[in-house]
């Protein structure tokens, strides 16, 4: 059964530590953390889709985590934390398809994706897609968008990345998306 508090300790604080998400960049091992159910949730999904770069990596965890927490607790809080472009759509609400299509950042390419599953629910289209999402107009280093409490260790987004990686137009698709999809170019931002 679930608890309210069980419920609590998945979902997390809003600053959830996001070390376990450098451990593909991590080559000496030493990132040592306890991870979060959603940091593992997050960092299993980009590890799956093959998404390497580091900023991306880094910023992505802001709109996922608030989707997720959406997903599994749909409360009036939680979705006021969402931005239009994050917001589920009807098609999603109502029609069955995989947990992970709920994650695509555009509205319209969530219905595309939903409505079209024989083509786009697969695993090629969730490489495609997380390879070629780009956080663009990030103005510093990928690591400027981490603050580390020096007494704990815990390593958690600054504010400035948190409000822009929830921003949706500060993500793009590159063109290798465009290329391989080159039907759902309008229903997204290219690069």
């Amino acid at each position: 059964m679930i608890t309210a508090e069980s419920l609590a300790h998945t979902l997390g604080p809003p600053q959830i530590d996001v070390r376990s998400l450098f451990r593909g960049h991590d080559s000496h091992g030493q990132i040592a953390c306890s991870p979060h159910p959603i940091t593992d949730l997050i960092r299993s999904l980009i590890d799956t889709a093959g998404m390497t770069r580091l900023t991306e990596r880094i910023a992505i965890f802001a709109p996922l985590q608030t989707m997720i927490c959406w997903l599994v607790q749909p409360t009036p809080e939680r979705r006021a934390r969402l931005c239009e472009d994050y917001v589920p759509r009807e098609r999603q609400l109502t029609t069955p398809h995989p947990q992970w299509l709920d994650l695509l950042l555009w509205g319209s390419l969530r219905e595309a994706a939903i409505e079209r599953q024989d083509l786009y629910a697969t695993d090629e289209f969730q490489r495609v897609y997380f390879d070629a999402l780009r956080l663009v107009n990030w103005p510093y280093q990928p690591l400027d968008g981490l603050v580390t409490d020096p007494q704990t260790g815990h390593v958690g987004l600054t504010d400035a990345l948190m409000a822009h990686a929830m921003n949706g137009s500060n993500w793009r698709l590159a063109e290798t998306f465009a290329q391989r999809y080159p039907e759902l170019c309008g229903l997204v931002a290219l690069e």
